[in-house]
């Protein structure tokens, strides 16, 4: 995992520390090493002391989504990895539920200041359990659907029906899937529009940006 032996390291001795680098795409994981501490006097004998040490994912294969969800990055835009298995855990309490690769809050709810995520993966080609850095989502107001003045026309829908949503000003509206994916998007330029759901079922999330909102609604496709 690209570890080299290091020879010569100063003590840090006004904050009786060492400083060792690791690898910068070493893969996380639990890792040994021994510190030698060498008798320069010759007179005591070296002293080696076994150390174990965590290399945690980085928070960034997490990705924030509007206000309310946490869905991790595919292997394209996380550094390569696939993982079999998603543990999520806020301020270090566990979160019940489904072991999926995103944490959604609900409708109606958003991150709160000083609240932190982290996950616990498993990796797929090689079973290794490790956790991520923490993640502190940034807040960004929005303005959910009760209180927008947006009229959607309905959030129960068929593979491919057509969704009329009226009362726009110029923007942009977006369809992600729950994990985070754009699937797709269209240019507001009058107060409505229609849009398409997506031909797969399941739960998605349609955001629509204007000048003066950013709308979340959750939108369910069904099997026809």
């Amino acid at each position: 995992n690209g570890f080299e032996d290091q020879t010569g390291v100063e003590l840090d001795q006004s904050n009786q520390t060492i400083t060792v680098t690791l690898p910068q795409n070493c893969r996380p994981n639990t890792y040994t090493a021994t510190f030698v501490f060498t008798d320069t006097t010759a007179r005591c004998g070296d002293v080696s002391i076994p150390v174990s040490f965590d290399v945690y994912y980085n928070s960034s294969i997490i990705d924030v989504k509007f206000d309310n969800l946490l869905a991790v990055h595919d292997a394209e835009h996380n550094g390569g990895f696939e993982f079999s298995d998603f543990e999520w855990y806020k301020n270090g309490v566990k979160v019940e539920g489904d072991s999926v690769s995103f944490l959604y809050l609900g409708d109606g709810e958003s991150f709160q200041e000083g609240d932190c995520y982290y996950l616990i993966l498993t990796r797929s080609d090689d079973g290794v359990v490790m956790r991520t850095c923490e993640l502190c989502p940034t807040l960004t107001p929005v303005d959910y659907v009760e209180a927008s003045g947006i009229d959607i026309s309905s959030t129960l829908l068929d593979k491919g029906q057509s969704i009329l949503i009226e009362n726009l000003d110029k923007g942009r509206a977006n369809v992600y899937s729950f994990t985070g994916q754009l699937i797709d998007s269209y240019e507001v330029v009058a107060d409505f529009i229609e849009i398409v759901a997506p031909q797969q079922s399941g739960f998605y999330l349609l955001q629509i940006l204007g000048p003066e909102y950013n709308v979340v609604y959750k939108i369910y496709v069904k099997d026809n």
